[in-house]
């Protein structure tokens, strides 16, 4: 049905001639699923396969929030204690599994671009609005300015471009 709804979007936006928005967010993809498909996205990765990040361990003193912050996770976690590495392994793996949902549906959206004829007259953004600590300084989510919750991704396809181009210096939209 999810196939259906997308092409009957795609048709109704080009039979009117207007753009058409498409905005996945996790907790759309976990509404699309259902209880046993949840349950094959978080076992996706193996968690004893998962490496934890290279800057895993969590500073010694530091700053008040992210001391805060890490005694939190460690406690209540986000969907139970991260006390452990493997905790943290089980965690990420998970986050794995729902980004890959994330890569399937965007790639069902970009096939229909294609089939419905509209891809060369299409412009496709793809970004995010912050990153996510995910297990670096034993941190979750955004909550703290570090390098991996403010890096996001921006990729943009343009009608009739015929070649990417990679930009160095930082972007901003």
């Amino acid at each position: 049905w999810r196939s259906i709804l997308l092409a009957s979007l795609l048709f109704y936006g080009s039979l009117l001639g207007m753009a058409l928005l498409v905005y996945l967010f996790p907790d759309l993809i976990y509404s699309l699923l259902s209880p046993q498909q949840v349950a094959k996205m978080e076992r996706m990765y193996d968690p004893d396969r998962i490496p934890l990040p290279p800057n895993f361990a969590a500073p010694e003193g530091g700053h008040l929030k992210h001391r805060l912050f890490a005694e939190g996770y460690r406690a209540l976690g986000s969907s139970g204690p991260l006390a452990t590495p493997d905790q943290w392994r089980d965690l990420i793996a998970r986050y794995w599994g729902l980004c890959s949902q994330v890569d399937t549906h965007c790639g069902t959206i970009l096939k229909a671009l294609r089939d419905s004829g509209r891809w060369d007259d299409t412009i496709v953004v793809f970004t995010s609005d912050h990153g996510d600590m995910m297990g670096a300084h034993q941190l979750v989510a955004k909550c703290v300015m570090y390098e991996e919750a403010a890096t996001v991704p921006l990729l943009v396809k343009l009608p009739g471009q015929k070649a990417g181009r990679r930009i160095a210096g930082p972007v901003s939209h």
